[in-house]
């Protein structure tokens, strides 16, 4: 039973005996009953004011009870003039006003990290108590080659080889590098979060098969300029040597003279090829940055129709030229 209820129940019963008491009187005292009767109205009034009263606040407080359930927090309350009740109106407007900023803020804050999660280059897995994945944006889909929806619910031990094995047994803050069969370099990290009061895990997936490209490139520049300059100065020492010995060439028997004269013509080619051909690589690592300038495509689409005209009549191959006229 409500305090409502039980509040009008005590006054009925109260008034009952008060009017039964009156009845008992009216004929010795009638003048007793007469006051009876006014005091009795009197009360009654007085009653019904503070019976409305005592329930302006136990209204206020089931209201307010029903909008913290039903998660409204932009029901607010006026005063009413009862400085007790006016304060407790202004604390509860305070209260919904700091729980529909902290909401709003989590709303905006889950929003951003939501976007950011998808947008971020690197491949973010979230899972749940159960390590099953819960969410997974679209780089880490590219990286396990399935689509993000197919992924959710998946246990990370059940992913194909070789990111099942590594994923599941890798520890906060450790960092693994898994090497994939076509070629892609991926440096896996895992970190914890708390959510409800437990600890969830994520995984980061991070591709480093441009960077390491880009390091080997600049180790091979290196290793060739170094090499270059390396067989440079020696073959020059050696070309010079051997230059030299056609000094001594008047000095062999004659029948020496041309083998001897061929075979240092030939040392000194060989090496002179052996110079420009490494040469040539340490060109190709020092290659200009690229000068645009304007070219006629046309012109270049039947240059090379004219070079391959012979391997596509072998092949019955025909070109059929709609290009735009220019002019």
């Amino acid at each position: 039973m409500s305090l409502r209820l039980q509040l009008i129940f005590f006054l009925l019963l109260l008034y009952g005996l008060l009017a039964a008491l009156l009845v008992q009187v009216r004929t010795s005292s009638p003048l007793l009953f007469v006051a009876g009767e006014v005091a009795l109205l009197a009360s009654l009034v007085l009653a019904w004011t503070l019976y409305r009263g005592l329930l302006r606040p136990i209204r206020l407080i089931e209201a307010g009870t029903a909008a913290l359930q039903a998660q409204d927090f932009s029901l607010k309350f006026l005063p009413v003039g009862q400085p007790a009740l006016d304060r407790l109106v202004v604390v509860y407007n305070q209260m919904l006003d700091a729980l529909r900023q902290e909401r709003l803020s989590q709303h905006e804050q889950g929003v951003l990290l939501e976007r950011l999660v998808q947008a971020s280059p690197a491949g973010i897995l979230l899972l749940d108590f159960n390590e099953h994945i819960a969410e997974a944006n679209a780089a880490a889909a590219l990286a396990l080659g399935q689509p993000a929806a197919a992924l959710v619910g998946q246990s990370v031990a059940a992913l194909p080889a070789p990111w099942g094995a590594a994923l599941a047994t890798l520890a906060a803050g450790q960092l693994h590098t898994l090497r994939l069969p076509n070629g892609h370099t991926y440096r896996a990290a895992a970190a914890h979060f708390f959510d409800r009061g437990f600890q969830r895990r994520f995984v980061v997936l991070e591709e480093l098969t441009q960077e390491l490209q880009a390091q080997e490139k600049i180790t091979y520049e290196r290793l060739i300029r170094l090499m270059a300059h390396e067989v440079n100065n020696s073959i020059g020492a050696v070309n010079s040597l051997l230059g030299s010995l056609r000094y001594y060439t008047p000095q062999l028997a004659a029948d020496d003279q041309a083998d001897f004269g061929q075979a240092l013509e030939v040392s000194i080619t060989r090496n002179t090829q052996l110079a420009d051909f490494v040469a040539g690589y340490a060109r190709l690592v020092r290659l200009p940055p690229p000068a645009p300038h304007p070219l006629d495509l046309h012109q270049l689409l039947r240059d090379l129709g004219h070079l391959l005209a012979a391997q596509s009549g072998a092949h019955n191959i025909q070109w059929h030229w709609q290009l735009t006229n220019t002019t």
